[in-house]
């Protein structure tokens, strides 16, 4: 107590420190920045959250590397034409003059198999084998009717030789030539039995081993896919049996239900688009023309047949085969007129956000001019301004959805009726990866 009487200074000074030291760790005195270092502050927050944030205000802020990895295309919109459609369900077939059912042309029991669902086939490669005994004998009867036209032929020339030397008669020489035609009709009698069983009677049989007489080898008569495979080794098998079916599916069939009261404004030979949803993230979409209209409507459904053939365009694998496969559901427009000189764009383009049709615009200005703007109006509350800080860095792109009121689509090409004006830039390709990160913004804020 003495001590502190004597130094009154010394004990203000203690007790000023500690307090400026509470008051410090507490976080109620900090320490007064210029405009210059709140400035440099803000713009390292804003970036740090440019950074995190891709979403701001409603738009979506792409920097130069997420614009370039995220494959997102922008066009300008212009004139385009759209055609008027008639839509109507329809399912991917086969083409029945590109399918052959393969039948055994003779009963037996199957030997090897040589060719399995989803092989490919060339036109005559070999499918299985087959093991016949009535085979055996119509080549026996070839190969005996044969023999005889061999000998009988000998005879006739001996015969011939004999009588120009006088030594045989002119009725001997009849009888021999009647031997030698009754053989070759065998000949052909047998040839004509082993035609009528499928079999070539020109692959002579004396080039196989004897055991292999009786069997015979099943081809494709065209090249394409099996697409049934129905026989194991050892089975019995008849005429009426299909044991391969094959197809040739570079050209398929679309077979579409119309409506009997739109039938009248379809005509064969017209164009046709079929739009198909496989595993791409937009619908594929293909050319046909229309090849039959149906001339009888169905009784429950009210609507007629109408065939459309389409090419089938191969996958970028060839091992895993054609696009449309039989069987697929589709979407089939008969492109009926064109409407020209109308804003179109891709239907890739358009989004649906909260139940509104929107597409993204890419804004004229970018973020880093939005951030420049921003700096500045902090600055103008110091006592010294600092003047407009400059972005560092390559400029981000700013994307903003614009609701749109559409009009007729082909599959190819939307009509925007209201929204859009020419030369507007935007999103045709990839807009849904923008729908989403604004989505996932709106469950951030939820959250």
């Amino acid at each position: 107590m003495t001590w502190i009487k004597r130094n009154p200074a010394a004990v203000l000074l203690v007790v000023t420190l500690g307090v400026l030291c509470v008051l410090f760790f507490n976080g109620n005195l900090q320490w007064n920045r210029g405009p210059a270092q709140r400035a440099s502050h803000v713009e390292g927050t804003e970036a740090g959250e440019a950074a995190e944030k891709k979403v701001s205000h409603g738009k979506v802020v792409l920097d130069q590397d997420d614009l370039s990895t995220s494959g997102v295309l922008v066009a300008a919109v212009g004139n385009g034409s759209v055609h008027e459609t008639l839509e109507a369900p329809g399912e991917i077939d086969v083409a029945q003059n590109h399918l052959a059912q393969v039948t055994a042309p003779i009963p037996g029991r199957v030997r090897s198999i040589r060719r399995l669902t989803g092989d490919a086939v060339d036109r005559g490669g070999l499918l299985c084998t087959i093991e016949s005994a009535e085979l055996g004998g119509a080549r026996a009867d070839l190969q005996s009717a044969l023999a005889e036209t061999a000998v009988t032929k000998r005879n006739l020339d001996r015969i011939r030789q004999l009588f120009e030397k006088g030594l045989r008669s002119e009725s001997e020489v009849w009888a021999s030539e009647a031997e030698y035609n009754k053989a070759r009709l065998h000949v052909d009698a047998a040839s004509a039995h082993l035609r009528a069983l499928g079999i070539n009677p020109d692959e002579q049989a004396s080039e196989r081993s004897g055991d292999l007489i009786n069997q015979y080898e099943l081809r494709s008569p065209l090249a394409g896919t099996i697409l049934q495979q129905q026989l194991t080794i050892g089975q019995n098998v008849e005429q009426k049996d299909v044991l391969f079916t094959v197809a040739d599916l570079s050209s398929v069939w679309v077979n579409a239900s119309v409506n009997e009261r739109d039938v009248a404004k379809l005509r064969n030979g017209m164009s046709a688009s079929v739009q198909v949803q496989t595993q791409a993230v937009s619908p594929v979409v293909l050319d046909g023309l229309v090849a039959y209209l149906g001339q009888q409507a169905d009784q429950q459904t009210r609507t007629v047949p109408v065939r459309v053939v389409i090419s089938n365009p191969r996958l970028k694998d060839s091992n895993r085969g054609f696009l449309l496969r039989p069987g697929m559901f589709t979407t089939v427009r008969f492109m009926t007129a064109t409407k020209p000189g109308v804003i179109t764009v891709p239907p890739e383009a358009v989004q649906e956000i909260d139940g509104q049709t929107v597409v993204f615009l890419q804004s004229s200005g970018t973020r880093s001019e939005e951030r420049s703007s921003e700096k500045q109006e902090a600055t103008a509350e110091d006592e010294q301004p600092v003047g407009k800080i400059e972005p560092k860095g390559e400029p981000s792109v700013v994307f903003e959805p614009r609701v749109v009121t559409l009009g007729i689509s082909d599959g190819k090409a939307v009509e925007i009726v209201k929204g859009l004006q020419r030369g507007d830039k935007v999103v045709i390709r990839n807009a849904f990866l923008l729908k989403s990160e604004l989505e996932k913004e709106k469950i951030g804020d939820v959250d």
